[in-house]
Parts: C-alpha cells; sequence; structure tokens
C-alpha cells in the first residue's frame, strides 16, 4: 500500500475510485492473501505477484494523469507498506498440511521470505524507494487459532514461529532493502499485541 495523510486509502480496484486518489495513494491489498501464492489459491484473495501486477496498472494511469516526470516522483517519495505472513502459517502451514509436508518451519520461513523479497525487487524496478514491512502478530492468541486448538489461552507454538519468523523477516529486509539502495523500516506489530494482552489496562 502506498501511504499517504489522507484518512482512508482507496483500494485501487474500487469502482468509485477517483483519479485525485491515484495522487494520495491507493491499497492493492487483498484479504486472505500472503506470501505464499498457495495461499492465495487457498483463499481466493489475490496473490502478491497479482498486487505487484496492479502496482504496474497504477503507474499507467498515474503517468496519463500526471506525466511522466511527476508520476515517477510521487512513487519514488511514496511509503509502500507490506503487511501479511500470518495466513501463510494459519491457513497454509498448520490448518492445510501441504506446506508442512514439504517444509520445516525454518524452511517455510526462509520460502516466505524469498517471496517478498522478489516482490520487494520488482516494486524497486518500478520505482519504489520507501518500504515499511510489518511482521506478523503473536498468531497463537488469535481466536481462530485458539478456537481451532481448543484452548482458552494463546497458542505458545504458534507465538515462537511467529517470533522467529519477524527476527528473520528484519533481517533480511534490512539487508536487501540497503543492497537496492531503498529506505526501509520493521513494524513490530508482535511486541504491540503482546504487550496490549499481557496488560489490558494499559489500552
Amino acid at each position: 500500500e502506498a501511504l499517504s495523510n489522507r484518512s482512508l486509502l482507496r483500494g485501487f480496484l474500487d469502482p468509485t475510485i477517483e483519479k485525485v486518489d491515484l495522487l494520495h495513494g491507493v491499497s492493492f491489498a487483498s484479504a486472505g492473501s500472503g506470501y505464499d501464492e498457495l495461499t492465495a489459491n487457498i483463499t481466493g484473495a489475490l496473490s502478491l505477484p497479482k498486487q505487484l501486477e496492479y502496482f504496474r496498472h497504477y503507474i499507467i494511469h498515474l503517468r496519463k494523469l500526471v506525466g511522466e516526470k511527476m508520476a515517477k516522483n510521487i512513487i519514488k517519495n511514496a511509503v509502500f507498506a507490506i503487511s501479511m505472513g500470518s495466513n501463510d502459517f494459519i491457513q497454509n502451514y498448520f490448518v492445510d498440511v501441504t506446506r508442512s509436508k514439504q517444509f520445516t518451519v525454518t524452511q517455510y520461513h526462509n520460502f516466505l521470505i524469498s517471496r517478498l523479497l522478489r516482490a520487494v525487487k520488482g516494486m524497486h524496478d518500478l520505482g519504489a524507494r520507501q518500504l515499511l514491512v510489518v511482521g506478523v502478530p503473536p498468531f497463537g492468541c488469535l481466536p481462530i487459532v485458539k478456537t481451532l486448538m481448543d484452548k482458552t489461552g494463546c497458542v505458545e507454538e504458534y507465538n515462537r514461529v511467529a517470533f522467529a519468523f519477524n527476527s528473520q523477516l528484519k533481517k533480511k529486509v534490512a539487508g536487501f532493502g540497503a543492497s537496492l539502495g531503498m529506505k526501509n523500516a520493521f513494524g513490530d506489530i508482535y511486541t504491540v499485541i503482546e504487550s496490549a494482552i499481557q496488560n489490558p489496562n494499559k489500552y
């Protein structure tokens, strides 16, 4: 998603989107998607490569609206946020066991990150220079996980997987982003949500 100071980012595929929305950022997000294309296939969401394809279409529309020079400048100064991964683990590794038969947890971490870095390279090739990657939450505490596992508390095994994935993701994104000359940041949603769960009165 290309972020802006507008209160709401319109979906790029929203039929009511207006030309002015293209100037302030749009969303290519698709609920239920993930870094793994199989996850999107299972949930019927737009895969990450498909979202990248729509970004290419966005650039075409933006060039027609403001010209190539200004379009390049808008994209260069935009902040692109990527936030996914939970569905890959919950839906596509722990529930549907296709990937767990193919990969160990550590191998699946590497697989997902490789898919992300491929997308980041594609974004960079299209002009993106500022990136925010948001880690996964402690998904062992999500209601759907606790229901599926018949637990009243958090499933700590899943949380350990999430924590380990975030640690690796943060390192890889920083190194890869630097090699491309991109400004990058990591959004640690895990710590924020964990704090809210452990200290609800603070919130």
